[in-house]
């Protein structure tokens, strides 16, 4: 008997094009001699049909496509909880505080991993100035709850980070104030299989754009190499912080974790712990130059948390 397995995608969320992209993209990609396949939409208006569905069908697998918002940030994890339908990706906990880059950041200092100093911002108040003078800049502004780098700018002085904040949170409620931090940009893949938790791959990211944004990742033409021309301490290091941050933040399944490497230091700036499997998403790639095919991956993400 196959395994009915539910890809759900769509949603409220700013990543709703991405998820779309990651949706398509995998429901092309199924062992259908294996599984067989449906597929639900959240709607932007986030209406309830697409539960009745999911207790109708009743899948014994929920794929989760979903990026950003209530998708990405536990509120769905829970529901399926709630349902008692297996779902990949990382629980409740997880979703929750992966998807909050202050509480990530908060988190990972607690745990002894480097992370750029940063502040969070929920309105413009007389500290403002003061906190960006400490920090020093270029700084990094970007929503506190977003993903997909949507919003995220490099901003070098008070006038152009005062703009964009207030933009921000017009937008998103909140946001975040990071040091610019000058060095190599690594996504490392983190997953978590039958032998524990391993790195799938690091990779270099190599943008023409100054800023790895929304636009780099799904719209520009980016070369994305490994990390091999580092040193083996270096690449051990990575390797090391990569796995310490996945259980930090009680992820599970698979994550990528972005860092800047800068001389002998590494910084984790932030997590995705629901990657997307967009053509020209990381996870993809990686799985391109390892030679991994996307259906043999999906049935790994399956069976792991069907036999567990």
């Amino acid at each position: 008997m196959k395994t009915k397995v539910c890809v759900i995608y769509g949603g409220d969320s700013a990543e709703r094009e991405v998820s779309e992209q990651t949706a398509e993209n995998i429901l092309g990609n199924f062992d259908r001699k294996k599984y067989d396949v449906s597929a639900v939409e959240i709607p932007k208006d986030l209406g309830t049909d697409w539960i009745l569905r999911l207790v109708s069908e009743k899948p014994d697998i929920v794929l989760s496509a979903l990026h950003g918002g209530r998708g990405e940030n536990g509120a769905v994890q829970g529901l399926l909880s709630c349902l008692n339908i297996p779902f990949t990706g990382s629980g409740i906990l997880g979703s929750a505080l992966g998807i909050n880059k202050y509480y990530t950041k908060t988190l990972l200092s607690g745990a002894h991993i480097p992370t750029p100093d940063s502040f969070i911002i929920k309105d413009i108040n007389p500290d403002f100035e003061e906190n960006l003078s400490r920090l020093g800049y270029p700084v990094i502004l970007k929503p506190n709850c977003g993903g997909a780098s949507i919003g995220v700018k490099k901003c070098e002085g008070y006038e152009e980070a005062r703009n964009h904040a207030e933009g921000l949170l017009t937008e998103w409620g909140q946001c975040l104030c990071e040091k610019f931090i000058d060095g190599r940009e690594i996504s490392c893949v983190v997953n978590e299989g039958k032998e524990g938790i391993e790195i799938l791959s690091s990779m270099d990211i190599n943008s023409g754009d100054k800023i790895y944004d929304y636009r780099a990742k799904y719209i520009s033409e980016i070369s994305v190499v490994n990390t091999s021309g580092l040193p083996k301490f270096m690449w051990a290091m990575i390797e090391k912080i990569a796995k310490k941050t996945f259980e930090t933040l009680d992820l599970r399944g698979y994550c990528c974790v972005d860092m800047i490497v800068k001389e002998e230091q590494i910084y984790v700036i932030e997590v995705n712990t629901l990657p997307g499997f967009a053509p020209n998403s990381i996870i993809t790639k990686a799985l391109k130059e390892l030679n991994i095919p996307l259906s043999d991956y999906l049935d790994s993400l399956i069976t792991n948390v069907l036999s567990n």
